[in-house]
């Protein structure tokens, strides 16, 4: 297709070039670099004067438009995006420019709530007949990558299980494989593995092109595929390593997820920190607290910080988190949980539960969260209950789902429901490890410590805290019993492994 044209341009048949790419444009785009089409488009526009509609909608892919005066809330003036168009593709086409500038900018939320917008003027797919030359497909899964990015991971679903239904174009069949890769991308990460193991057997069986989106398509499957291989944490964490981050692209948040998800499993808290704010000093299209994309890493970074027992810092990062995320609702419940208000990681469980719904592991962290949380509460009925709902998710529950719970929950939900599983071969560093109530610092313990270990002696500290003497002593005492010390030599060891200075 790209010899076609550069042949006819070549020959100065330029309305000729214009009508072949009005006709077959999605080959063109895919088909060659964007770049080069778009060299070509502005020497079209020179010699034409003006672009037919689907050249200047390519113009927009290739060139995203300023989407920064529209508001968070502030609907989209539908009429100038589509321009009041008839054909389809354009449609199609224009609503993708807009969808993809807003998320370049970090703010999939709008471009979800502009894809709802849109909804009803969206033309229905073709299961059998592709009477569009593959625009309409391709504008389904944009708006799905927008949801998908937005955090709303099962509308995300809906949406590329449409465009899995529709009819594979002959000629752009990376298109479908990409609706079944994004799908199992969402399931791999917060739903169920063999289904996200089912839908990449099947993205495999679709035929391949040369097509340079097939590069991104490939990184997108190469992260489903460690997340669910049967490998240890560094095996995954060296098969995402040699992921080319470049690939990845509009994709990142889901990779930082697979990061933290490997570091989590390896026990290696301080090393994912360390990854994680190197993704935070990278210049990611992000909103900070916008969506998925711009709340991964404070979500995990808070994540991270209460296992260490670092709550201050937890709750500093989650601040920045969008607070419509269930994963964010999580997060939260399990910092209350550290700091002994069971209570409210109760509320937070239960906020999260309109977005984790038909997520197998979201659903599992959150109901794992409302069965420790209600244990602390003394509520065994309500800890039960929880642990039955977990039973009774897709695929039950097995010894590697144990670590979730903490072990008093475990031993009421064995002896209180049939078929809970046996108890794992290894203890696991996960809930047993949260400093619940009485491990977390406070923030006075915080600042003594910081200052004992900065070689400041109990008066130093007290004329710098206002405290008297035998108060600070009283911190010192509180601090090395929390951390499971007895001199200020292993206080810093332990202090620095939690990430509290």
């Amino acid at each position: 297709m790209t010899a076609v044209i550069d042949s006819r341009f070549e020959a100065g048949d330029y309305a000729g070039v214009a009508e072949l790419l009005s006709d077959r444009m999605m080959e063109a785009w895919f088909g060659g670099r964007p770049e080069h089409l778009l060299s070509r488009l502005g020497a079209l526009e020179r010699e034409l004067g003006e672009l037919p509609p689907m050249l200047r909608a390519i113009q927009l892919m290739a060139r995203p438009v300023d989407n920064s005066a529209i508001e968070l809330n502030e609907p989209v003036d539908l009429d100038a995006v589509l321009s009041s168009a008839e054909d389809p593709a354009y449609r199609s086409l224009a609503t993708a420019a807009v969808l993809f500038g807003l998320r370049m900018q970090g703010r999939p939320v709008e471009a979800w709530r502009l894809g709802i917008q849109l909804a009803g003027k969206r033309d229905p797919l073709q299961p059998l007949f592709d009477r569009h030359r593959g625009w309409v497909l391709f504008g389904q899964v944009q708006m799905g990558l927008s949801t998908m990015l937005a955090g709303r991971f099962n509308e995300a679903l809906g949406l590329f299980a449409e465009a899995q239904l529709h009819v594979t174009v002959p000629t752009l069949p990376f298109l479908t494989r990409d609706a079944y890769v994004k799908a199992a991308v969402i399931q791999s990460s917060f739903g169920d593995t063999g289904v996200a193991r089912s839908l990449l057997e099947i993205a495999d069986r679709i035929p391949r092109t040369d097509s340079w989106a097939e590069d991104a398509v490939d990184a997108s499957a190469s992260i489903v595929r460690a997340l669910i291989a049967d490998a240890t944490p560094r095996e995954t964490l060296a098969e995402l390593d040699a992921i080319p981050l470049h690939h990845v692209g509009e994709m990142w948040p889901f990779y930082v997820h697979a990061i933290q998800q490997a570091c989590e499993r390896a026990d290696a808290r301080l090393e994912a920190l360390e990854r994680l704010k190197r993704f935070e000093a990278t210049a990611l299209p992000r909103v900070v607290g916008q969506g998925y994309s711009g709340s991964v890493i404070q979500g995990s970074l808070a994540a991270n910080f209460v296992m260490l027992g670092n709550t201050a810092a937890a709750r500093d990062a989650l601040e920045l988190a969008d607070p419509d995320l269930p994963t964010t609702q999580i997060v939260w419940g399990m910092l209350f949980l550290t700091t002994g208000r069971p209570d409210l990681a109760v509320q937070h469980a239960r906020r999260a539960g309109a977005g984790s719904k038909g997520l197998r592991q979201l659903e599992l962290w959150r109901l794992s969260l409302l069965s420790n949380a209600f244990l602390q509460m003394n509520d065994a009925d309500g800890c039960v209950e929880a642990a039955r709902n977990a039973l009774a998710l897709p695929g039950g529950l097995d010894p590697e789902d144990m670590p979730l719970f903490a072990r008093d929950v475990r031993r009421l939900a064995a002896a209180e429901l049939e078929g809970w599983p046996d108890e794992p071969e290894t203890e696991s560093p996960h809930v047993d490890e949260l400093r619940i109530a009485a491990g977390a610092l406070s923030a006075r313990e915080t600042q003594v410590l910081r200052l004992l270990v900065a070689g400041r002696s109990r008066e130093q500290i007290a004329k710098e805290l206002f405290l008297s003497e035998n108060t600070v002593k009283t911190h010192q005492r509180s601090v090395y019993r929390k951390l499971g010390v007895s001199s200020k030599g292993a206080a810093l060891v332990e202090a620095e492994r939690r990430g509290l200075i």
